[in-house]
């Protein structure tokens, strides 16, 4: 049985390899094999590393909803500032500025603005969209009752739960 030293050493470094989106799934799971301990022990320690990625994934998520934030103020700042452009050159009728380095200008687009609600329009112009979503939920419920359904099938997964 390896020591409580050795033990956190090597859980440390499956740590770090687990927390690397580089490294191979093959090496964590090898390293964690190699781990001289009981399974009971091996259990505990592959929790560990399962709640410190977990972790890591609740600040990476974090500054995803932060840098998100971020970008949208980035985007409304832009939009904004092209708006003033456009309505200065505008005022101002200039259509056209060139320099050695930038070209900028207005240019007319037009777009089909239509009511939100579809039911204001002539039935000509609204087209039907059907899609098929496919209900778990009945199938599994005919499933357990002893019922056969074609093509589907009950599936038994197993999988670790950390308190």
């Amino acid at each position: 049985m390896a020591t409580l030293y050795d033990l956190q050493g090597a859980y440390a470094r499956v740590a770090a390899l687990a927390a690397d989106p580089e490294s191979d799934p093959e090496a964590i799971k090898d390293t964690l094999a190699s781990i001289k301990d009981g399974i009971k022990e091996k259990a505990v320690g592959y929790a560990y590393v399962i709640k410190s990625v977990e972790d890591d994934m609740k600040l990476v998520e974090a500054e995803i909803d932060r840098l998100t934030t971020r970008k949208q103020a980035l985007n409304n700042r832009v939009k904004t500032m092209k708006q003033a452009l456009t309505d200065a050159m505008q005022t101002a009728g200039v259509k056209k500025v060139k320099t050695p380095t930038l070209t900028v200008w207005i240019q007319a687009s037009t777009s089909v603005q239509v009511p939100e609600d579809y039911r204001l329009l002539p039935p000509q112009f609204v087209v039907e969209k059907v899609t098929h979503v496919v209900d778990k939920r009945s199938i599994g419920n005919d499933l357990k009752a002893g019922k056969t359904v074609v093509g589907a099938e009950l599936k038994t997964t197993w999988s670790p739960r950390i308190r």
